[in-house]
């Protein structure tokens, strides 16, 4: 009868770790979509903010361990663009530049994963992005954040299920 008990108990938390793997993350995304379009020169940068909490995130809920930016420019006038972002107050950003002409006719999307300083940046849902010309002149079209956010009982689904296994460890000692 132990023994049943103990595979049981086995099964249990093993079931609890697997229920966690499976279960789905929050998708949550946030669009900054201007209109009319922003114009960006070498002399006038443009900054702006994503905000997840509008749109389901929960501050001191919610964890956020992966996100992507999607961001679309287009081409202004047929001059050589070359442009750098700055992402998050991390440090991480991304550019474009040398002789290429970094902004076709037909516009350019860009789609960027977050490093973990920009993820730390989003510890309160929000992250504030500048978009600057090196050289030439693009219009920002549009922003997209996507994050994934696994749910708070697929973590405590985790969390019991590794309590369980380590409680049954160490009473096997």
């Amino acid at each position: 009868m132990h023994q049943l008990k103990k595979i049981a108990r086995q099964l249990l938390c093993i079931g609890l770790l697997f229920g966690a793997a499976n279960a789905n993350a929050l998708i949550v995304s946030d669009t900054v979509d201007p209109n009319p379009n922003i114009s960006i020169t070498v002399n006038s940068p443009y900054t702006f903010s994503h905000d997840l909490i509008n749109n389901g995130f929960l501050v001191g809920t919610h964890a956020i361990f992966n996100a992507n930016l999607l961001i679309r420019l287009i081409d202004a006038n047929g001059d050589k663009e070359t442009f750098n972002f700055s992402i998050g107050d991390g440090g991480q950003s991304f550019s474009c530049g040398g002789n290429a002409n970094c902004v076709p006719n037909n516009g350019r999307t860009d789609l960027i994963a977050l490093t973990s300083d920009s993820l730390d940046d989003l510890l309160d849902g929000k992250i504030t992005l500048t978009l600057t010309a090196l050289s030439g002149e693009y219009t920002f079209d549009k922003s997209v954040l996507t994050a994934a956010v696994p749910e708070p009982m697929t973590l405590a689904l985790f969390g019991l299920g590794l309590l369980g296994l380590g409680t049954m460890r160490r009473r096997a000692r």
